[in-house]
């Protein structure tokens, strides 16, 4: 997923009980998949008029072999218009997802239950290196290599994960090189959906690895174990879209990340365990919050108004916080006391106004969550930060221009950096919800505190939180 490939082979456009044809297969991590197919043929006028006009209705599923007769299929398969010669015809198909390796009937038939990957930061966060260097009177210089232990984690359903230290060498002109990687397996009870690896497995991790490091964190590569292919067994490669991949920061030194492995090495597995179980439980909040993680470049407002979400669904969602004012019997109490005091025609409007009044506001949400944390260097008036969200969402959801002109809301350099505060308030949640507190939460602090935002229209620096 991280490398352009560009694959030659025959591809059975028309059904695998048709000739197949000579076509191309381009895949850029940026762009994604386009198969280019080209079919020598004398065509007429009329015949090149006809067929601009009924192309053929080209399955959404395409087989195809590659130069060394490895199967590849292509899915969701759709044709662009055709350029049609007298002499070749040329098709182009922008498709979602390829599989180097395996040949299947559909998108819904690719299940398995073993996959593996590498993730862009994961060796750099484990901080690991397993290379020794020494001397002796036969070689002045002897290298090493002393592995550590795999780290095996079961969670629920029978899923087993397991982070292996890899190696590779080579030699050349320019010398012998070792590099060290670490890569992750994982085993399912039974053969699943990608879809389901992709969402419930490998992004829940990806999302984790994200949190530690403090920056985006990539999949490298992903492959499936065919079943029943033999052994060693044969694995598919999977390729697919993956944006922001070629700009992957693989330099970052653990001890700059927002904590690494060795500070929670004896108890990774049990986080590994309360991660999957807390991402399960609160994924609407944590799919906001990572969508603005992942796409910094969005407008202020758009971050702005997904973060708030965040906040208040992270809130309703989490067990330690209750999200009404009052006991809900108490409350309909109350409600059904005020409706049956007005008349019968405005029971329906009213009823319809006070469905939600139970609710607490944002503002009143937020000041729970703030209590739970010592932020006085990182927010330091609470109860105003809390109300100026209010504020600022309810006008960027219902643009009441009053909260504009009695100055409620965040604008301009001061929502860049509430943006920031909201961003690493949830990154703080998260970390202390999972067990993890002292050094690694003071750090997240610190960062915040020292990093500034230059503000180019007005040659301003305002405090905000690390820009990694």
């Amino acid at each position: 997923m991280n490398t352009p490939r560009t694959i030659e082979g025959r591809w059975w456009l028309f059904g695998e009980d048709k000739p197949a044809h000579f076509g191309t297969l381009h895949y850029g991590p940026e762009t994604g998949l386009k198969l280019e197919v080209k079919i020598a043929e004398h065509l007429t006028v009329h015949e090149i008029v006809a067929a601009a006009k009924n192309m053929p209705a080209f399955p959404q599923t395409i087989q195809g072999r590659d130069r060394k007769d490895r199967p590849i299929t292509v899915f969701g398969c759709v044709c662009m218009e055709p350029d049609v010669a007298g002499g070749l015809t040329s098709y182009s198909f922008h498709s979602s997802d390829a599989l180097i390796g395996h040949s299947l009937a559909s998108w819904d038939s690719a299940r398995y239950r073993k996959v593996r990957f590498h993730l862009s930061l994961l060796h750099k966060w484990m901080g690991r290196g397993c290379l020794q260097l020494g001397a002796t009177a036969e070689y002045p210089l002897q290298v090493s290599i002393l592995p550590k232990p795999d780290i095996e984690v079961e969670i629920g359903c029978g899923t087993k994960i397991r982070i292996s230290y890899e190696y590779e060498h080579e030699s050349g002109t320019g010398g012998y090189c070792i590099k060290e990687e670490h890569g992750v397996s994982m085993e399912f009870a039974q053969a699943i959906s990608v879809q389901r690896i992709w969402v419930d497995y490998v992004t829940v991790l990806l999302r984790l690895i994200t949190l530690f490091a403090g920056t985006k964190v990539f999949v490298e590569n992903l492959s499936f174990e065919v079943a029943d292919s033999g052994e060693p067994a044969d694995w598919a490669e999977w390729l697919r879209r993956n944006e922001g991949i070629t700009k992957a920061d693989r330099d970052l030194h653990a001890l700059d990340m927002n904590l690494h492995y060795q500070e929670i090495a004896a108890d990774f597995p049990k986080v590994l365990n309360r991660w999957f179980e807390y991402h399960e439980k609160l994924d609407s909040a944590l799919g906001l919050y990572f969508a603005t993680v992942f796409n910094k470049n969005l407008r202020g407002d758009h971050q702005f108004l997904m973060l708030a979400q965040a906040l208040e669904v992270y809130h309703n969602t989490n067990p330690r916080f209750i999200g009404s004012v009052q006991p809900t019997p108490t409350f309909r109490s109350r409600r059904d006391r005020i409706l049956n005091s007005i008349p019968e025609d405005e029971k329906e409007w009213l009823a319809e106004k006070l469905h939600y009044a139970n609710q607490k506001t944002l503002a009143q949400r937020l000041a729970e969550i703030l209590g739970e944390h010592e932020l006085s260097d990182f927010i330091p008036d609470p109860q105003s930060f809390a109300e100026k969200v209010r504020h600022t969402r309810n006008y960027y959801t219902h643009f009441d221009d009053d909260l504009r002109r009695k100055g409620k809301i965040a604008e301009g350099d001061e929502l860049i950096r509430m943006v920031w505060q909201m961003r690493t308030l949830l990154g703080l949640c998260a970390l202390k919800d999972l067990g993890i507190g002292g050094a690694p939460l003071s750090r997240i602090v610190q960062q915040f505190t020292k990093t500034r935002l230059v503000s180019l229209s007005t040659q301003s620096s305002l405090p905000t939180s690390s820009n990694k």
